[in-house]
């Protein structure tokens, strides 16, 4: 009787591994990415499905043990010629002003509705009317619709009683004139672009992120001075292009392209751990970033592709990954500028966000850039 039960035993045992082994077998038993199922190939690559072998943590910035991509995206209100935003000879009556203030407001309604957060960077003239318009809110009319603000500037500078007009020209203290320029634009002295920054934070109480040019400059001159002085400033966050040059690990698949664009997070200066630097993305006519800089969907896509290509095992969350799309206010406040190297007003970000939530959707998430600087400090700690 012993030896019977035991014939059966063994039948069923061989019956049971043959079931297995054509079920691991049929591709279809293995089902597909976001089924919910964590199957023997997911098992044996963690990469291949990451959202079906982990739990989501941090408010979904990673799944599993791969942290996705966070997209960036960055909105610098000046520049533009007559189409700009920069304000500096304005009033709340002129006509550009108002396209300019209700096209902010309706970028800001279109990409919340869209899923997108954006960091508007303002300049100090157009922060200046903007807070003086009762027509106008930053509270309600950016941040209510889950965006950031930072500021930006060229060479501007304000004269409010603190700083002198001597250095400041075409400032007419009679006429009322109050912005003027400071310095050269890409190589000021630091007393000239500590003044921009200033000037541009007077008018805009969010003001721990910003970029201006020339601070680009500074740093390359004494990165500790800037850094400093961004600090005690209460500067967290600096966005710009190419501005802080990081290498990669010789073995990197990234290496080709170092110090071209930084896809992480960048503590610039060790003595000052709060303040980080973020790559905004190429700017125009920056040809030798990843894939393509012009700002148009196959460009965007194009460097996004790129960026998966140099990903490998340099993810982890001290280490963030980040995809940064940066343009001006004047490019997406209409469809009206027709040079197909341009945004198309703002649908190209729409499309962008399309085709990254139908094919990276899995690794990929549209954040605040705040968010991610927290995750990024709480990790470095």
């Amino acid at each position: 009787m012993s030896k019977l039960i035991t014939i059966i035993i063994v039948i069923l045992v061989i019956a049971a591994g043959i079931g297995i082994y054509f079920i691991f077998q049929n591709p279809s038993s293995q089902g597909k990415c976001g089924d919910g199922i964590c199957g023997a190939k997911e098992k044996a690559n963690s990469n291949l499905c990451p959202g079906d072998c982990g739990v989501a943590t941090d408010g979904n910035v990673s799944v599993g043990n791969i942290q996705k991509i966070n997209v960036l995206v960055i909105v610098h209100t000046g520049e533009g010629g007559e189409k700009g935003c920069e304000m500096s000879r304005a009033s709340l009556t002129d006509t550009n002003y108002i396209r300019c203030r209700d096209g902010l407001k309706t970028v800001a309604s279109e990409l919340n509705k869209g899923g997108i957060p954006a960091t508007f960077e303002f300049l100090g003239p157009f922060a200046d009317l903007l807070s003086k318009d009762t027509n106008f809110s930053f509270d309600r009319d950016i941040l209510s619709k889950g965006h950031s603000i930072g500021f930006h500037g060229h060479s501007h500078c304000y004269y409010n009683g603190t700083f002198g007009s001597a250095g400041c020209k075409e400032i007419d203290l009679e006429n009322k004139l109050f912005w003027g320029e400071i310095g050269q634009d890409q190589s000021p002295t630091i007393e000239e672009l500590l003044a921009r920054i200033d000037s541009a934070r007077i008018f805009n109480k969010y003001s721990d992120i910003g970029s201006m040019h020339g601070m680009a400059y500074q740093y390359k001159q004494d990165s500790n001075a800037l850094i400093s002085e961004m600090d005690k400033r209460g500067i967290l966050i600096w966005t710009s292009t190419k501005a802080v040059f990081s290498d990669y690990p010789e073995n990197s698949s990234c290496n080709n392209a170092k110090i071209l664009l930084s896809p992480h997070p960048i503590t610039p200066a060790a003595a000052y751990s709060n303040v980080v630097y973020f790559d905004h993305g190429p700017a125009k006519g920056d040809s030798d970033m990843f894939g393509s800089s012009e700002f148009k969907l196959d460009a965007l896509t194009s460097r996004f592709e790129e960026l998966i290509k140099c990903r490998q095992e340099e993810q982890s969350k001290a280490n963030p990954y980040v995809f940064a799309e940066g343009t001006h206010l004047w490019n997406i406040i209409t469809n009206e500028d027709e040079n197909p190297s341009e945004y198309d007003g703002i649908s190209d970000i729409k499309a962008f966000k399309q085709w990254i939530d139908m094919d990276y959707g899995e690794i990929t998430i549209f954040s605040k850039i705040e968010n991610v600087y927290e995750d990024f400090i709480k990790e470095q700690r």
